[in-house]
């Protein structure tokens, strides 16, 4: 918009020492003029009470002259472009026919205050441009003066305010500056006409910072207003934009996740996917927001596509999926079956599976990343141990633990206490009963305290052990008792009390060579036996029959004698 100077439009108005001039250009000299109205006295008479009103009101209501397209171009004249807008604006100032060759000042708002200065052409004339400083706002005069011709036009500020994003979403930090607004002003924020903020205006009008954070809104446009008092108000648009967050954005299968969204669509209803599965559907309140928690489906490992849709207005968010092994029951007993489950696993890739890092067996991920493997445990120590899975690209592990609960002491059976044993010395206990597994170690020593043991075993499976002849061997014949005892130890390594001490004394006796003769010689010795029990009893017989005899004969002498003696 060009503005000529006012003070020069109102002296052409009053400028009647140039009416003649004009009225020549236009072929009316005031000779002729004064000619012509002697022949029209008559009728200028018969107007005149028509005119004089008029010419009345002229007199006291400025009229210009109008003047020709030439004369206005020959005189100076100042235009601005544009000729309104807020601080900061760059202004384009064209000087005509000022003086040629000559410098001219550029002053802003007041005569003194320099901006720029220009030398004019060869017919007078110049262009600058600047840039409006900071000022209340109100009319805004330019001045150009070269010192002998002084013009002006007018610029208009107004308030203007600026925020630090034009888009952005829900919670986002917002600077805000303005200017342009009255000079110590109370200056307030609203966003879609809630107070978020205000700061009162310096002597120039400016707006120092207001902070503030985008209060929950829908998506779309949303005006920021800044208000000073009448006629000194600014605003702009501000657009808010869906999103939603999620915690955590990383995870295994089966986790759960919070999510919380923004700038949706006011009293909608949002659909959560996960890699275009429907998840669950949330409730937008009134100013597109909602809150809520799914949980982690089957899927691969690696980077997944979290969307939430509520018809019109989508977001995307990325959910890296970790492997994650886990295996049950978490505490084993050996020999007992352990499920191992694998997620987040390369998609189709075989999977090594090791047990304290010696290889056990492979299993394959399916298409979602999952895989089961049961297996029996092995024999290995109690307390704690590692099943790994290795797909060549994840590693996970998981640990496990074996049961650390010993087995009881057993009770010896054989031989009863102070036995004397010989060959083929056959020791016996109570079976001892574990989850894990038992086998027995027997000690055999000279002395209750075991500290001179004659030998040991262990690894004895069954609840009872017969000696070899090589450990025979060891014990000597003796009238001293020998001492021994057993305990059992499980297959997780867990080893048990030591059972009580019993004695027992070494060396053969009859029933220990009996039983350990040939049937032969045994049938033998029987009849052998048998033959010196008839033999006894035949000679015992003839003892007896013989004393009998003696003594019949030894009655009939007697006889004899007293019938000899009666006779003499």
């Amino acid at each position: 918009m060009n503005w000529i100077g006012m003070k020069r439009e109102r002296g052409k108005a009053f400028n009647l020492n140039r009416i003649p001039d004009l009225c020549a250009r236009r072929g009316h000299e005031s000779g002729d003029v004064l000619s012509k109205m002697k022949t029209i006295t008559k009728s200028f008479l018969c107007l005149w009470l028509f005119i004089f009103p008029v010419i009345l009101v002229g007199s006291m209501i400025s009229f210009p002259v109008p003047v020709s397209a030439e004369d206005v171009e020959s005189e100076p004249s100042v235009s601005i472009t544009p000729g309104y807008g807020p601080v900061g604006t760059e202004v384009v100032v064209k000087i005509k026919n000022f003086t040629p060759k000559t410098g001219v000042t550029i002053c802003a708002g007041d005569k003194n205050v320099l901006v720029d200065k220009l030398i004019t052409d060869s017919i007078g004339g110049g262009t600058i441009s600047f840039t409006v400083r900071p000022r209340q706002a109100g009319w805004y005069q330019i001045w150009a003066n070269d010192g002998v011709i002084e013009e002006w036009a007018v610029f208009t500020i107004e308030p203007r305010i600026e925020i630090s994003d034009t888009s952005g979403y829900v919670g986002d930090e917002l600077t805000m500056t303005g200017d342009g607004f009255p000079p110590l002003r109370k200056v307030t924020a609203y966003f879609d006409g809630k107070t978020v903020g205000g700061n009162t205006s310096d002597e120039n009008g400016t707006l120092a910072d207001i902070i503030f954070n985008v209060p929950p809104s829908c998506r779309g446009k949303h005006t920021i207003r800044m208000e000073g008092g009448k006629d000194c108000n600014g605003e702009t648009n501000f657009t808010t934009r869906q999103k939603f967050s999620m915690s955590p954005q990383t995870g295994i299968v089966g986790s759960e996740v919070e999510i919380a969204g923004s700038g949706f669509k006011g009293a909608a209803y949002i659909i959560v996917y996960f890699d275009d599965v429907d998840l669950t559907g949330i409730p937008t309140d009134e100013f597109g927001s909602f809150s809520a928690s799914f949980n982690i489906p089957k899927a691969g490992n690696g980077i997944h596509k979290v969307k939430a849709d509520d018809g019109e207005n989508r977001y995307y968010e990325n959910f890296t999926v970790g492997a994650n092994l886990s295996c049950r029951p978490m505490e084993v007993y050996i020999g007992q079956k352990i499920t191992t489950e694998g997620t987040g696993f390369c998609a189709g890739i075989p999977v090594n599976i090791s047990i304290d890092k010696s290889p056990i067996d492979v299993a394959t991920a399916t298409n979602q990343g999952v895989f089961t493997f049961v297996c029996t445990v092995p024999k290995l120590r109690h307390g704690d141990h590692v099943i790994a899975a290795n797909d060549g690209t994840n590693i996970k592990e998981v640990n496990f633990a074996v049961e650390s609960n010993p087995p009881a002491a057993p009770e010896l059976t054989y031989p009863p206490s102070a036995a004397r044993l010989s060959q083929n010395a056959r020791f016996a206990w109570n079976q001892v009963d574990d989850l894990s597994g038992v086998a027995y170690m027997l000690e055999i020593a000279s002395d209750a305290e075991f500290s001179k043991i004659i030998f040991s075993d262990t690894d004895i499976i069954s609840n009872e052990y017969t000696l070899t002849k090589d450990q025979e061997n060891l014990i000597a014949i003796s009238k001293r008792p020998y001492y021994w005892r057993v305990r059992a130890v499980d297959g997780a390594s867990n080893v048990g009390q030591w059972s009580k001490v019993s004695l027992f004394m070494w060396g053969p006796t009859v029933s220990t060579i009996m039983k350990h003769m040939p049937m032969w010689a045994v049938y033998v010795l029987v009849g052998f036996l048998l033959l010196l029990i008839c033999c006894f009893f035949f000679f015992l017989g003839r003892r007896i029959n013989s004393s009998y005899r003696d003594e019949y004969y030894e009655s009939d002498y007697s006889n004899d004698s007293e019938l000899y003696s009666d006779s003499i």
